[in-house]
């Protein structure tokens, strides 16, 4: 099935091939990291090129559910099982710079998102110490997520809580990808399918 992001999508063709060609930094992927990082080398002066198995936002990038989140499931508290509370406050505050990076981008480039609150839910009483641990994780982090309650959720599907976090994002990935691969590919970038 075509993810729903790549239905209406035209995307860029990218740059000729070039065996012999140098560059300063040679990126693999041409999804939303791939692209990034090469649009921020290439503002600060760097020859960037980047080599693509298939198109644009192929894979991961046009497959994915278009969610910017710092709550991201249970990842704080399985960080925080095995690290201090300083390594899951910097993993949170480097997710955010990059978050709002991506925004500032999306801004520039007029791509419009949504702000949404994000929840990790627990489908029973056992799956609720996960979500516990997510809430504690999360607000040692510095970050204002809500832990709630059977009673306090309006869901259509079976739920004993969640926790919960408010203004996150929800963003068509492939047109991000498609605005980062314009900008690159007009500043003089390379963005090269990679033959088999």
């Amino acid at each position: 099935m075509r993810p729903l992001w790549k239905l209406d999508q035209t995307l860029p063709a990218g740059s000729p091939f070039d065996a012999g060609a140098r560059h300063d930094v040679v990126i693999v992927g041409a999804g939303l990291t791939g692209l990034s990082t090469a649009v921020m080398l290439a503002r600060a002066g760097l020859d960037v090129a980047v080599v693509e198995a298939g198109q644009v936002a192929e894979l991961a990038s046009g497959g994915n559910t278009g969610k910017l989140s710092l709550l991201q499931g249970t990842q704080l508290a399985t960080i925080r099982r095995h690290h201090p509370a300083s390594l899951v406050r910097a993993y949170v505050d480097a997710n955010r710079a990059g978050m709002d990076w991506l925004l500032g981008f999306a801004d520039t480039a007029g791509i419009t998102y949504t702000r949404r609150t994000d929840h990790t839910y627990a489908q029973s009483a056992q799956g609720m110490r996960a979500v516990s641990d997510q809430h504690a994780a999360a607000r040692e982090a510095g970050l204002d997520a809500r832990l709630l309650r059977q009673h306090e959720l309006s869901t259509t599907f079976p739920a004993a809580g969640a926790v919960a976090l408010d203004a996150q994002v929800a963003i068509d990935p492939v047109a991000v990808a498609h605005a980062l691969a314009t900008e690159f590919l007009a500043g003089g970038g390379r963005c090269t399918r990679a033959s088999a």
